[in-house]
């Protein structure tokens, strides 16, 4: 699977932010509004310049009424069923203590 840097994430997730806010025919002013956010705040997160949360992202997204996943989905690679894994949490309880070297 191929890995993106933080930079290239944040500016290909300013682009589709971009495209949603186009898609809506809104201003930067009037996502920032619906996103409760700053329109400085918006812009910078649109140019990929500001490092957004991911409930600053989930709010822009509902917002913008897409999905985080449509946003987020920046890598073009498979996607994990996450939800669809037959996996079970490792077993709970205390670490073991490290045993004392002899001397």
């Amino acid at each position: 699977m191929a890995c993106v840097s933080p930079e290239t994430f944040l500016l290909k997730m300013g682009t589709r932010l971009q495209r949603a806010r186009w898609r809506l025919g809104l201003t930067q002013e009037e996502a920032a509004v619906r996103s409760k956010v700053t329109p400085r705040y918006y812009a910078e997160i649109e140019r990929g310049r500001g490092n957004a949360t991911i409930l600053t992202f989930f709010e822009i997204a509902h917002a913008l009424k897409v999905t985080l996943a449509d946003l987020v989905e920046v890598e073009g690679a498979p996607r994990v069923a996450l939800d669809n894994l037959d996996v079970h949490a490792p077993p709970r309880g205390r670490k073991p203590k490290p045993r004392r070297r002899a001397r």
